[in-house]
Order: structure tokens, then sequence, then C-alpha cells
């Protein structure tokens, strides 16, 4: 526990100072929104634009969600793998995806996102092509050893069934919509 308080305070630090930066460079409600979007905190959001979001259905875009992870996944894969080989940038992208995950909360959605990501990098550097339905179910099982309260999670239940129907539904969708 006490090797990880320096961590944990670093990265605390990190989304306090990114706060600022965002304040600083952006007028209000602006500054809000994508504190929300980019840091998960969406205390800043006032309860008029909050509902605002509620009333047309796009509350969403506020929250952590599985798309933050995969674009951050993507990116950092992308550039670590360049600049420090294959395996080391796994390694960095995945480490990103832990200290970004920390940052904005750790909510149960967004864990699931983070190892479904980290099993998809660490497939892909081994080069195999990812499967939605065995990742969602290799992270809700060991989401759920370390947490065997978490299956009451309704904020679990519907990230993991959302996620399911993205899985099963998505494919089909997209082809018979072309």
């Amino acid at each position: 526990r006490d090797t990880l308080d320096p961590l944990l305070s670093a990265i605390y630090r990190l989304k306090e100072r990114s706060k600022v930066v965002l304040q600083d460079i952006l007028p209000s409600p602006e500054t809000e929104l994508l504190t929300g979007i980019l840091l998960g905190d969406d205390n800043g959001i006032s309860d008029r634009l909050e509902r605002a979001y509620q009333i047309t259905g796009t509350a969403h875009i506020i929250a952590i969600s599985g798309f933050n992870i995969a674009l951050l996944a993507g990116l950092v894969t992308s550039y670590a793998r360049r600049w420090l080989g294959v395996w080391n940038g796994t390694f960095a992208a995945i480490l990103v995806l832990a200290i970004y995950t920390i940052l904005v909360g750790a909510g149960a959605s967004v864990v699931r996102a983070a190892v479904m990501g980290s099993v998809g990098i660490m497939g892909a550097s081994i080069g195999r092509r990812g499967n939605g339905l065995n990742t969602l179910g290799l992270a809700v099982m060991g989401m759920c050893l370390v947490d065997p309260n978490l299956p009451w999670d309704v904020g679990f239940q519907l990230s993991c069934f959302a996620t399911l129907g993205l899985v099963l539904y998505a494919g089909p969708m997209h082809a018979r919509l072309q």
C-alpha cells in the first residue's frame, strides 16, 4: 500500500493540473463539459446544462466509456510501438490505460473497458484478431473474481449488457445498412 501512495498521489495531481489547464484555455461551460468527457469529473456542469443533456438524450457523452478507452488504446499503442517496439510499446500502452482508469475514478464500466482494451492490445501484439464476446467474457469473469459483489452493481450490469449488445449486433446491423 505504501508503495502505491506516491503513484496515486501523482495521478491525482495530474488530474487536478489537467483541470487547471482546461480552465485556462477554455471558457465556461466548455471547460466543465471537456473535464467531464476527458477526466470523468462532471461536478462542474450546471444543473441546467446537465438537464439539457438528459432531455436531448446526449448525457452519455459526458460519461467515460469504452470509446474513450478504445481511442486512447489505439493512439498510445500506435505511437508506443513505433518508439519502443512491439513488446515495450504493448506494456506502455497497458500502463497508460491503467493510469487513465485510475485518473477518471476507476468505475466498473471504465475498468471493464480498460481490461477489454488491454486484452485487445496484448492479442494484437501476438498477431491475434480480437473477439469481442470472448474479451467481454474474460473481463467480466476477472472483475467478478476480484469483486464478487460486482454482479449486483447496476452500473456494471448496464455497461456489460450495452457492450454485449454492441458486440453481438453492431456487425450485422452495419452489414445490413450497407
